[in-house]
């Protein structure tokens, strides 16, 4: 644990982080979490934001006017993953108790708990289709649901104690996963039967060996890879190509923490725990700041139509940003100042 304190002071000296106009009529909106938010959500349709983390709440907001329209409560438990089924119905929350919770976005009430998993949940997806919901938790372990009766149609067997397996991303029809173990760098399992479904060789392997994050591009067929060399990389998996793109800033002292693919599938948003970053995917070129980020690294998520960013603050605050201009739309939520947060 450490004190927020001086993180605070510094974003707050800089006007919250944000890169836009200062003069950004963004009060914030109130009450909000009073623990670190930890996961992020835009539904399908972009008029609400999903919220959670530390303090086992999570709050629907409303994008437009920045009201905090309902909380549902999972007493005790730290919420790491979220996701909307993508006719906006239904929201999903994997927690630290390994149970996996879906509720109705409308009236908050639970509808089915999932259990099964060894460890706390941290990454949930919907299918395109709608019929199937995946889970992955923090062994590597990976479930396919059929959501609407709770049936468990497929799963990838967690690691077991000693052993460690990432799962870094999910496609977008849930039939891929994108994931690491130790020495053996990116790969790709196939959830409905839990074999390898493709993997890298030769000097493919030697460079994804030092797979940082990894994201599913736009149309499903490459993988972007944040690596620990500071570069992006392009892995079309079927094709067996691998694109490097150079570090957009000199500084060797900057890591990729996360990257998010825009719906356009030629930029990327790269947070590197300093900026919030717009690149152009194939050349690493970045188009502009979207934001400064002066408190550390914080969690970020893209609208659908990818016009907003969604960044939770060292405040518990969210802040809603608009990527064209950096300019601070909403601020979701009441500033806490005294707890601390976790390394």
């Amino acid at each position: 644990m450490k004190s927020i304190t001086a993180a605070l002071a510094l974003f707050l000296l800089v006007g919250a982080g944000c890169s836009g106009p200062p003069d950004s009529p963004a009060p914030p909106t109130g009450p909000g979490h009073t623990r670190h938010v930890g996961a992020l959500a835009f539904s399908p349709d972009g008029r609400w934001l999903a919220s959670a983390g530390g303090d086992g709440t999570i709050r629907i907001w409303h994008v437009d006017t920045g009201r905090e329209a309902r909380v549902i409560t999972v007493a005790g438990q730290t919420i790491g993953g979220l996701a909307w089924s993508p006719d906006g119905r239904v929201v999903a929350a994997g927690s630290g108790d390994r149970i996996v919770r879906l509720f109705d976005a409308e009236s908050g009430a639970e509808l089915r708990a999932l259990t099964g998993h060894i460890r706390e949940v941290r990454r949930l997806h919907f299918s395109s289709d709608g019929e199937r919901l995946i889970s992955a938790d923090a062994q590597g372990g990976v479930k396919v649901w059929r959501w609407r009766d709770g049936t468990l149609l497929s799963e990838i067997k967690a690691q077991p104690v000693g052993r460690h397996r990432a799962i870094l991303a999910i496609s977008d029809d849930g039939r891929r996963v994108a994931a690491t173990e130790y020495q053996r760098g990116l790969f790709l399992l196939d959830t409905a039967s839990g074999t390898l479904a493709a993997s890298a060789e030769g000097d493919e392997s030697q460079a994804l060996s030092q797979t940082r994050f990894a994201a599913f591009s736009a149309d499903g067929r490459e993988i972007i890879v944040g690596l620990a060399s500071r570069e992006l990389a392009v892995w079309d998996s079927d094709r067996k190509r691998l694109h490097l793109v150079p570090p957009a800033r000199a500084d060797a002292n900057r890591f990729l923490w996360q990257i998010l693919v825009h719906p356009n599938g030629k930029w990327l948003l790269t947070n590197d725990q300093r900026q919030l970053d717009l690149v152009e995917l194939s050349t690493g070129r970045i188009l502009h700041t979207v934001m400064n980020m002066p408190g550390g690294a914080y969690p970020a998520i893209l609208s659908a139509d990818g016009t907003l960013v969604a960044m939770s603050t060292p405040l518990y605050t969210i802040e809603l940003v608009e990527l064209e201009t950096g300019r601070v739309a909403r601020r979701l939520g009441t500033p806490r100042y005294s707890e601390p947060i976790e390394d």
